[in-house]
């Protein structure tokens, strides 16, 4: 879904996931008719001792020994969807429980399209291009930048800007809540104000790289 259309850049989102991580989920005990998205049953695709995958309606889980990931890869109605995938952690949560879970993580990737400058003017408008050629020695034809900060909620915040290797370039989005500053449960609550959080983030970014470094 695109959710702001400009002369040359414009902001989508791809998909986005609620992540648990923990230790020793049962893997064989878990039934994905238990999981439902939007009204739909998950169907089951991959059941081995060591992963199981369900799918419907544009969600999907994947659940490891260590991780759980309930992902959205076609956002249409974010709100709606977000309950369904909020929907699928909480089951998920039925099943082992708060306290094998020891973080909670928030993911959003959004791409920027119509970006008609070279990828590496997108870089140049973050670093000290020179600055870097010197520490190098040799000239930099390309970067992926990353950035750290605290967010709301307790959170710890990753933004990375990829330019290398893919067709436009891409913003990821990492909010990580450690168990023991904030329970699963209120990190699955929080997932609104990543949401907005990160829009914010990428609309600024669009703004810098449209007025500063398209040609």
């Amino acid at each position: 879904m695109t959710y702001a259309t400009y002369q040359r850049v414009r902001m989508s989102l791809n998909n986005f996931s609620i992540v648990f991580a923990g230790e020793n989920f049962p893997i064989s005990s878990i039934k994905t008719t238990d999981f439902v998205f939007r009204h739909r049953e998950l169907v089951e695709t991959v059941r081995l001792p060591v992963l199981l995958q369900a799918a419907a309606g544009g969600a999907s889980i994947d659940v490891l020994h260590d991780r759980f990931v309930a992902a959205v890869t076609s956002p249409d109605k974010v709100e709606v969807q977000t309950e369904g995938l909020q929907d699928l952690a909480r089951t998920f949560l039925e099943y082992v429980g708060k306290r094998t879970i020891r973080a909670t993580g928030h993911n959003l990737q959004f791409s920027l399209d119509g970006v008609d400058a070279p990828k590496q003017k997108i870089a140049d408008h973050f670093l000290r291009r020179t600055a870097v050629q010197d520490a190098l020695g040799s000239p930099v034809f390309g970067a992926d930048l990353q950035f750290l900060f605290d967010g709301d909620n307790h959170s710890r915040v990753r933004v990375g800007l990829v330019t290398e290797g893919v067709d436009v370039p891409t913003i990821d989005f990492n909010f990580n809540f450690e168990a023991a500053e904030i329970s699963p449960e209120d990190a699955l609550t929080a997932f609104g104000d990543s949401y907005r959080r990160a829009l914010t983030i990428v609309e600024k970014l669009r703004q810098a790289i449209e007025s500063e470094v398209t040609v």
